[in-house]
């Protein structure tokens, strides 16, 4: 009789791990790095840029729900976590390719973005002032994000950032202002505006959502010289109505009043009435600061 012996080998199959891996110290302050790994390079990245979220800001939503029945109880506890950040202008400091995957290190910087923005003028001993965005930098429009420029600097723009373009800016020559105290209007308000022109022509008026997204609601209205009008008149067909973007959230608009001595040709912006202004095309805040900069106008 002959006896076989068969011996298996079960081996473990490790994959190479790079000795930086979890192992870089941060000495910056409001510095994070996040690492991450995965087949694809892009894939390793957006990975490590997820765990940097997570520590940025990130939501616990937990439900704690206490069951009895034939005199037994349990408890059943349901949690969810959620990570929301718009990280860019990230550093990669490290990355490798072990065994078919790849290793990443990104470092982040957490401080707002216009800090940052001056912080690269800084560099190229730029001085500017910043009282006044919408006269000193350009607003620019790039991969679905708001973008702040100057020469050839520029910096992606969160939504707060944003709002430091919505500013109000006097003209001896023309001004505007709406029939509510403090220009504050609530849901469903009808509204006009009261505009004085020095000198006789035309006057067009936009309204700039908190988004960006750029509408006219009053297109070349002949005004006479150093009279108040109200706008629209009584005689319009349609009178403006302030509306929220979101139900129950306080939003803004900055409206923005044009003087020219001939009617303006105004087919890149959409008017108030378009069903399409939610179109992407229509947020075009960036055409608008660049139209009216040699142009008399009031905000």
């Amino acid at each position: 009789m002959r006896i076989f012996l068969i011996f298996i080998s079960l081996a473990s199959v490790v994959f190479a791990i790079p000795t930086w891996y979890y192992n870089i110290q941060n000495t910056k302050q409001n510095n994070y790095i996040g690492y991450g790994s995965a087949s694809s390079e892009q894939e390793a990245k957006q990975n490590a840029l997820v765990a940097i979220s997570g520590q940025i800001d990130t939501k616990i939503d937990s439900e704690l729900k206490t069951v009895k029945s034939n005199n037994t109880k349990r408890i059943e506890i349901k949690s969810s976590q959620t990570t929301k950040s718009n990280l860019s202008g990230y550093e990669l400091l490290k990355m490798s390719f072990e065994d078919g995957k790849y290793f990443v290190a990104i470092e982040y910087e957490n401080i707002p973005r216009i800090q940052k923005f001056k912080n690269k003028l800084k560099a190229k001993n730029i001085k500017v002032n910043f009282d006044n965005y919408l006269k000193q930098f350009e607003l620019v429009r790039k991969d679905k994000n708001w973008y702040i420029k100057y020469q050839d600097i520029m910096q992606v723009l969160d939504t707060k950032d944003l709002n430091k373009f919505f500013i109000t800016i006097s003209n001896k020559n023309l001004t505007i202002a709406t029939n509510k105290k403090n220009n504050i209007l609530y849901d469903g308000d009808e509204f006009y505006f009261k505009v004085k022109s020095a000198k006789k022509g035309f006057v067009t008026i936009f309204t700039v959502y908190e988004d960006g997204t750029v509408s006219t609601l009053l297109q070349n209205i002949l005004i006479d010289k150093n009279s108040l009008e109200n706008l629209p008149d009584k005689d319009f067909e349609a009178v403006p109505q302030a509306g929220l973007m979101e139900k129950g959230v306080k939003t803004f608009d900055m409206y923005v009043a044009i003087y020219s001595t001939k009617k303006m040709i105004l087919d890149n912006f959409a008017r108030a009435d378009e069903e399409l202004i939610d179109d992407a095309r229509y947020k075009n805040f960036d055409e608008l600061v660049e139209f009216i900069k040699d142009k008399t106008y009031t905000t």
